[in-house]
């Protein structure tokens, strides 16, 4: 079946006109407003930010400056603009807004009743996990380390320590021993909104990823990837250096994942949207760290794209706009044993104020680089945390082979170079010379 009969049921113009509200107006943005404007659509920006700090809103076609979660203003702007649609990706603490908006605008939601709970709250993730006998990790007592000193004694470190409502890396430590555990415990609560947190063993072993999307309440596995975390933070979680389609361990997850997944997505009610569960593979066995039911910034859209003509960006919007997430036959079309070899690179970098930058241009210039998107300036300090507030920003790379692609982005950041006030190189080796 060729992509075109894939897509014979959708118009070529089926969104022509239709007018959508983004949330988000981070530069990676871009991608999406392009998107839209190419299937003809009018995108309105709103969220709290200026246009200087959210320069997405320089590519709509319309912008406001207001508190996404002030429920009137919003519904006074999506009755204005004559919203059909709200899209929101990237991060998780927009999720329960925009399922509120989308509910009182009675418009296309892709979070059922209860659903987006279950999204944002790890400890609710994991109970469902459970129910659908997907592998997860071992976990202890948060309330009983901090109340009880002797239970902490019989711990097996290390153990990673995680707000249960928070994304991006932020409030996440890493303890290797009982005397830093209740000072972990502790921070990861300031960084919760329910003042809850998750304990577990932190295993060692290989980071992998596997990318779901849900048509009509059926899982299609879509891809896969490893990733390699820069191990520069000591106390806080390895940041993600980069994502390499297609995973080493591709068809252990196949086999350990996809029949529960399919529970899964019955039991929580998700019937159409994406799916992503963070890995480890330890020992040949699969472990789910957590999971993201929103649109990311790994670029595996592009990459199936490339494999096998399906466009989730539009697939995506068309479901945001319309309530369907058509345009596209996964069961005929889907197919995750990539045949070429993909990378989405995190440019990270140390601490110090950012002083001078590469030639976009020359940048582009390096084997293998297809896309390259900087989101700090010069002038911007960076304060290493732990979180991703160090990404510099983010490059993708296609190549015929693993072999040539790792080369490519190890040749990539030993040539790129962000100098501080001092004249020294910020840019953190995200991959190790004898990665594999």
């Amino acid at each position: 079946m060729s992509i075109m009969e894939g897509i014979s049921e959708m118009q070529i113009n089926d969104l022509r006109g239709k007018r959508l509200l983004m949330l988000e107006g981070t530069i990676l943005a871009k991608r999406i407003i392009e998107k839209a404007h190419n299937l003809g659509i009018y995108v309105v920006i709103a969220n709290w930010y200026s246009v200087e700090d959210a320069p997405a809103k320089t590519f709509a076609d319309k912008e406001y400056t207001v508190n996404i979660f002030d429920i009137p203003a919003m519904m006074e702007i999506i009755k204005k603009e004559k919203i059909d649609g709200i899209f929101t990706a990237y991060t998780d603490s927009h999720l329960h807004i925009y399922e509120r908006l989308c509910r009182e605008a009675n418009l296309p939601c892709f979070t059922a009743e209860g659903l987006c709970d279950i999204m944002v709250d790890k400890a609710l993730f994991k109970d469902a996990c459970k129910k659908a006998k997907l592998p997860i990790i071992d976990e202890y007592d948060a309330q009983k380390i901090l109340e009880d000193n002797e239970y902490a004694k019989i711990i097996e470190y290390p153990v990673i320590v995680k707000p249960v409502d928070n994304s991006g890396a932020r409030g996440i430590s890493v303890c290797h021993s009982e005397e830093t555990l209740k000072t972990a415990v502790l921070r990861g609560l300031e960084f919760s909104k329910s003042k809850k947190v998750i304990v577990e063993k932190y295993l060692r072993g290989e980071y992998c990823l596997a990318d779901f999307m849900i048509q009509d309440g059926k899982a299609y596995f879509c891809a896969s990837s490893d990733k390699p975390a820069n191990d520069d933070n000591k106390d806080n979680v390895n940041l993600p250096g980069a994502y390499i389609f297609p995973s080493k361990s591709n068809e252990l997850i196949k086999q350990t994942l996809c029949k529960n997944v399919q529970e899964f997505v019955k039991n929580i009610g998700y019937k159409n949207g994406l799916l992503c569960f963070e890995l480890i593979n330890m020992n040949d066995r699969i472990y789910i760290i957590e999971a993201q039911f929103r649109y990311g910034a790994k670029f595996q859209e592009e990459f199936i794209k490339q494999e096998c003509g399906i466009d989730q960006v539009e697939m995506l919007l068309r479901h945001a706009l319309t309530g369907k997430l058509a345009g596209y036959n996964l069961q005929e079309l889907n197919d995750n044993d990539f045949k070429n070899s993909y990378a989405l690179l995190n440019i990270l970098l140390s601490e110090g104020k950012i002083a001078k930058l590469p030639k976009e241009d020359e940048v582009l210039q390096m084997p293998f680089v297809d896309v390259y998107i900087p989101r700090k300036k010069e002038g911007e300090v960076i304060v290493p945390d732990g979180s991703m507030v160090q990404c510099f920003g983010k490059t993708a790379f296609s190549a015929p082979s693993r072999k040539e692609l790792l080369n490519a982005l190890k040749y990539f950041q030993s040539h790129l170079c962000i100098f501080d006030t001092e004249n020294r190189n910020m840019v953190i080796n995200s991959l190790e010379e004898n990665y594999s």
